[in-house]
């Protein structure tokens, strides 16, 4: 007992980054939180207009104004169940998964490995990939209005300013992804941190 008692306490110190990485990996999680944050501010306004898109189909359906208070049909609450995962959960998993990973990271702990939090952002991809494919849609919209009304300046404005959204959005894709398995990597980090100072004990 006095020879456990007696162990020394192990700190290793972590060769430090060059600025660049470490600006760049700072950067990567910046952009891919606020990117989730930002859908999960819109989850309410996506799910707000998916019930007022089944209102107004109920309201064109019949020549009567439709007096049911929830005219909506089982396959349009599923939809809106999956607007709440794909559009709440989902990014949320990606910030709580950040977050736990980064303070695992930080403060590894020397006795016990870390859980795999990384694993609740791949999630995240979902929302992140459809918000893209919905800007690509917006472009080719706008450019089958502009083949239509190529004469007015408007239409190729919006032509241009709906392409600088599709950049930005595939920017924001692959830096969560890229944020995904910066995460990964840090996870092993600990692990690994964890594994050495476990067996440097043992030995001492």
């Amino acid at each position: 007992m006095a020879d456990v008692e007696n162990v020394p306490e192990i700190n290793l110190v972590r060769e430090k980054e060059p600025n660049s990485v470490r600006n760049l990996k700072i950067w990567v999680i910046i952009v891919g939180s606020i990117s989730q944050f930002l859908i999960l501010i819109y989850s309410p306004y996506k799910i707000f207009m998916s019930f007022r898109a089944d209102e107004a189909e109920c309201n064109d359906s019949t020549t009567e104004p439709c007096t049911n208070p929830w005219p909506f049909t089982t396959l349009s609450h599923f939809a809106v169940l999956c607007d709440v995962l794909v559009f709440t959960c989902c990014p949320l998993y990606y910030l709580v998964g950040l977050f736990f990973t980064i303070s695992k990271h930080r403060n590894p702990g020397k006795h016990r490995k870390p859980a795999s939090f990384h694993r609740a952002m791949y999630p995240a991809l979902f929302p992140t990939v459809y918000c893209y494919l919905y800007t690509v849609y917006l472009l080719f919209s706008a450019v089958d209005r502009a083949s239509k009304f190529y004469l007015v300046p408007y239409v190729w404005i919006n032509v241009a300013w709906t392409s600088l959204v599709v950049i930005i959005a595939g920017y924001v894709m692959v830096v969560v992804c890229v944020s995904i398995d910066l995460c990964q990597h840090l996870h092993d980090e600990t692990v690994n941190y964890v594994r050495m100072v476990r067996v440097l004990q043992e030995l001492l």
